[in-house]
């Protein structure tokens, strides 16, 4: 009886022996998966992070940009405020002139308005003259007056 007890004993060491490796060997083949998808965990990581970087620069390639353009932007309003500005002045500067050569244009019509007058008074002294030939002699010949001349 101690015989088969020991046969007992040493069948049920050879089962539990067979469990245990039938159990290393799932719990290795677990581990091995286990293993291989942390692998790939970690690459995918590593891949995100690369992705991360270089999206990263891109926005701030993008920031940079958009500041340039911003910049573009509030110098364009710059210089359209000078342009408007300058042409306020330019057309204070026009009415100005327009003023001044009203005054001018009026001031050669009341010119032209004096000297035909004196024309006039010349030729009718001049008649006055020639009916008294003594003293057409004196007098030389009238020059032709030019005086609207550009």
């Amino acid at each position: 009886m101690a015989l088969e007890k020991l046969k007992f004993e040493l069948e049920e060491e050879k089962a539990q022996k067979s469990f245990y490796q039938s159990k290393h060997k799932e719990v290795s083949s677990e581990l091995e998966t286990k293993k291989a998808q942390y692998e790939e965990v970690k690459k995918r990581i590593y891949s995100l992070e690369n992705e991360s970087m270089a999206k990263t620069s891109e926005v701030k390639k993008l920031k940079s940009a958009l500041e340039e353009k911003e910049a573009d932007i509030q110098s364009l309003g710059y210089d359209k405020d000078t342009l408007r500005n300058n042409l306020k002045e330019l057309e204070n500067a026009k009415e100005s002139f327009k003023s001044k050569i009203g005054n001018l244009e009026s001031l050669v019509s009341s010119k032209e308005s004096k000297i035909k007058e004196l024309k006039e008074t010349i030729e009718e002294q001049k008649s006055e003259m020639s009916q008294n030939n003594d003293f057409q002699y004196l007098l030389p010949p009238l020059p032709k007056l030019n005086l609207l001349q550009n």
